[in-house]
């Protein structure tokens, strides 16, 4: 969807305004029957009720939006989005009211292109317990005064955002206007490309700020463990419990258990992002190196345990505790006898988590939580289809020029990702104005030799971020 796309779904409810009017008169008759319910007061996942999508077309068959809510009940949901907008979406104001007749005790969000206090005030009547404001398709100005207009109703708010740089905006209006809750969507309503590291780069700046939401992209429970590991009031499930609500189940065990550990290595990392890049230094072998590369400011260190001209055996990354930055072991295609020696060493507290760069399955990843990456040699959009979740290194592909970056036809989707390949300081602006990394790897390019890092490539790397 681009933006005119957008436009033109907010644009369209003009059309049937007096319709919708008539609709909330006849439900209601003008008042609101029903308790109100603070939208936020649990955290966990939030069940999406919606018939159709503009990117997807009919969701659901046969199954009534009833039946998927009763399903949905039984595995133990209690907060619901329910899409309301006709034409794309194919809801209905009645949709909400009559599931909110049902059950007055739960909570309930309005989803739609809310654009007048007058939405504001019918998503109350039927129902509504908090709405949903799109910060792309309103100007600040217009956000405070919905915002201010659902509160004085009691109303929560839940403001949907894309591009983070909008956030500073919101938490910094009047009191009365600020959200209750942001809502972080990985899908760029501009060309509907899903990018989950947006969200969690959002977490790292401000999820002590105010509660977020995960929105979109979400298919892995991989994903929503790694969202309440790092501190995600909520996640928003959409289209793949609408096509399967028997799994829903699967998804809130896993946002319980992401809850209740400690944060993982993935997490770890997320909080230290604060809008410079992280930065990982790979193929430690000293301790002077790994005491340097601390220094300036790593944030991650890697060890190498495969066939490498940088392999060092994994009783030594123990050495490098004492720089207080985490450790990960790098291997490939890893036998029992390692990943058992793996889980030791991170029972230990020698080693943080593991880097995978062979051909191992998702399974493997999943026996060390978050507390393990896979590297993934990118060559086009195909390869961005795995099941490793949201911990995962993209490495550009060997060769590949500095001059030849910005011709490459799948740069955008590596964009705002963890990105790794014969980055150095020389290439290392481009980099960063082409793919604007969460995360960089820095391997050989910063290295005199094969394992020994250079001070000076070492510095310049540092003082090339903090510009």
């Amino acid at each position: 969807m681009n933006s005119s796309i957008l436009q033109e779904i907010a644009e369209h409810r003009s059309r049937y305004r007096s319709a919708e009017r008539s609709t909330v008169e006849l439900l209601t008759g003008g008042s609101r029957k029903s308790p109100l319910v603070p939208f936020f007061a649990r955290s966990g996942l939030i069940c999406e009720l919606k018939r159709a999508s503009p990117s997807r077309g009919r969701i659901i068959g046969d199954q009534s939006l009833e039946e998927i809510f009763s399903q949905y009940r039984r595995s133990g949901a209690h907060r619901f989005s329910v899409l309301t907008e006709r034409e794309y979406f194919q809801g209905n104001m009645s949709d909400l009211h009559a599931l909110k007749q049902r059950s007055p005790q739960l909570a309930f969000l309005r989803k739609d292109f809310i654009l007048t206090t007058e939405d504001i005030t019918e998503s109350y009547l039927i129902g509504a317990d908090a709405v949903l404001l799109i910060a792309e398709l309103l100007d600040s100005s217009r956000l405070e005064q919905l915002t201010a207009a659902a509160h004085d109703l009691g109303l929560q708010v839940l403001t949907e955002v894309h591009d983070i740089s909008l956030i500073p905006a919101l938490l910094e209006a009047s009191p009365e206007s600020v959200p209750d809750a942001l809502g972080i969507n990985s899908r760029d309503l501009r060309d509907f490309s899903v990018n989950t590291a947006v969200p969690f780069a959002a977490a790292g700046r401000y999820a002590s700020r105010i509660p977020l939401v995960f929105e979109s992209g979400v298919h892995e429970t991989e994903t929503v463990y790694h969202a309440a590991n790092t501190g995600f009031h909520g996640v928003l499930m959409g289209e793949v419990c609408m096509r399967s609500p028997e799994s829903l189940s699967h998804f809130i065990e896993a946002f319980t258990r992401g809850a209740d550990d400690e944060p993982r290595l993935f997490s770890r990392l997320i909080r230290r992002y604060r809008g410079r890049p992280l930065v990982k230094i790979c193929g430690i072998t000293s301790r002077e190196d790994a005491r340097y590369a601390a220094e300036l400011g790593a944030d991650l260190l890697g060890c190498i345990i495969a066939d490498s001209p940088r392999s060092i055996p994994l009783k030594r990354i123990g050495d490098f505790r004492e720089t207080g930055v985490p450790v990960c072991a790098v291997t490939a295609d890893p036998d029992e006898q390692i990943l058992k020696a793996l889980e030791a060493a991170i029972a230990r507290g020698d080693i943080q988590g593991v880097q995978f760069h062979g051909n191992e399955p998702a399974e493997m990843l999943r026996r060390f939580g978050g507390n393990a990456c896979k590297a993934v040699t990118h060559r086009s959009r195909s390869d961005l289809r795995h099941s490793y979740g949201p911990f995962v290194l993209y490495d550009l592909p060997k060769g590949v020029k500095s001059q030849e970056l910005v011709r490459l036809s799948y740069r955008e989707q590596l964009r705002r990702r963890f990105i790794a390949g014969n980055i150095r300081p020389d290439n290392l602006e481009e980099i960063l104005e082409v793919f604007d990394p969460v995360l960089i790897d820095l391997a050989s390019g910063v290295e005199s030799s094969p394992g020994v890092k250079d001070r000076g490539r070492l510095k310049s790397v540092f003082t090339i971020l903090e510009r």
